[in-house]
């Protein structure tokens, strides 16, 4: 929450135009949550894991679906779970972006 204060402070002062998106208060709050950090330290990788995966969900949001596959596929690099994700994310690719994005998804998380 703190570093959310932070920069909403900055982008007010320095940048006037900018809004601080709500996705950066979202992902600070998964990641740094003061009463979860007990949890957080038997979980092994997985805070990492839900970096890779919330930075896929906003890729996806912002319509960049090749930087999304690539951060699903870090976030399969860091834990096999993503697997569980992988019919829907696809599907998605699928109905949004079309065959060709697909296709590309696919060999971009086969590749790496």
């Amino acid at each position: 929450m703190t570093v959310y204060l932070i920069s909403h402070l900055y982008f007010r002062t320095h940048i006037k135009q900018v809004d601080v998106p709500k996705a950066q208060l979202i992902g600070f709050i998964l990641l740094t949550n003061p009463w979860d950090r007990t949890f957080y330290t038997l979980m092994y990788n997985d805070q990492i894991m839900t970096l890779y995966i919330l930075l896929c969900m906003y890729f996806t949001l912002a319509n960049k679906p090749l930087l999304a596959t690539f951060f699903f596929t870090l976030g399969l690099s860091v834990k096999a779970g993503v697997l569980l994700l992988l019919p829907a994310f696809l599907g998605q690719m699928q109905y949004n972006y079309g065959t060709v994005n697909l296709l590309k998804s696919i060999a971009i998380i086969i590749g790496f």
